[in-house]
């Protein structure tokens, strides 16, 4: 289950750098001559909201495998207290 979360959530960073890497290259394009229209195509964000919202998800299912873990560490060293 967690290698599988980890590979997911790669997979959609993976996915989302390169979209990231435009976006700032086009952000920099701007900032070094605010006068010209910027050159560098942009992706559709439409595209760029899918693909963030999977990297979201796949965040947030390896947040819950981490506080799933955590709670069941907590347990073990209260049951170890107790015995």
């Amino acid at each position: 289950m967690f290698e599988a979360a980890v590979l997911t959530f790669t997979a959609s960073l993976d996915d989302v750098s390169p979209l990231m890497v435009t976006v700032l290259s086009a952000l920099r394009e701007r900032k070094d001559t605010p006068t010209r229209p910027v050159t560098i195509p942009l992706p559709p964000v439409i595209e760029v909201m899918a693909r963030i919202k999977l990297l979201e998800e796949s965040c947030n299912a390896l947040n819950a495998i981490f506080k799933q873990d955590a709670n069941m560490v907590d347990r073990f060293n209260e049951h170890q207290k107790t015995a």
